[in-house]
């Protein structure tokens, strides 16, 4: 039996080595080509992505920052809009608009919880209403704060809203 490489005759008689044609080796390329050109753009998508993601993790830190800055707060709830760079958070700038707290209701009480400031404890609000009817709540403000790196970059905002006691 013999051992090593097989070889094979061909029609003329004369052994020859099996190999693959042209067009088996430009067809491979091609699908190659094409595998590499597919893996390449996901990881351009998936590093734009991380950036975008970056983007908002920061801006998210930033609105806590401005969330917990009662002064700020208050001031932002007492102007009707404001647009502002903040000091700790270079580059960054913050708009905050206010507007009175309107829902939807039927019977609504409302308890100030221990705030921070006293004159606000023990504070009850009552509004009789239809069901369904808007009602103003006194003493309330809804305050939309959005931060975006530079002043003119809206469209790259983020914001969040939240109810306030007016100042």
């Amino acid at each position: 039996m013999p051992t090593g490489n097989i070889a094979h005759l061909d029609k003329s008689g004369s052994a020859g080595v099996r190999a693959y044609t042209l067009l088996e080796v430009m067809v491979a390329l091609v699908i190659m080509g094409i595998s590499i050109s597919a893996v390449a753009g996901a990881l351009s998508s998936a590093k734009g992505l991380s950036g975008r993601a970056n983007e908002t993790v920061e801006a998210l830190r930033v609105l806590n920052n401005v969330l917990n800055n009662p002064p700020l707060l208050r001031k932002m709830a007492g102007d009707e809009k404001m647009t502002t760079p903040l000091m700790d958070d270079d580059g960054w700038h913050c708009t905050a608009t206010s507007e009175p707290l309107v829902i939807q209701s039927g019977e609504l009480q409302l308890f100030s919880s221990e705030a921070e400031d006293s004159a606000y404890q023990d504070r009850k609000v009552e509004a009789q209403s239809e069901e369904g009817e808007a009602v103003e709540v006194p003493g309330m403000v809804r305050v939309t704060l959005c931060v975006s790196r530079g002043e003119s970059d809206s469209d790259k905002s983020v914001c969040i809203e939240r109810w306030l006691l007016e100042p």
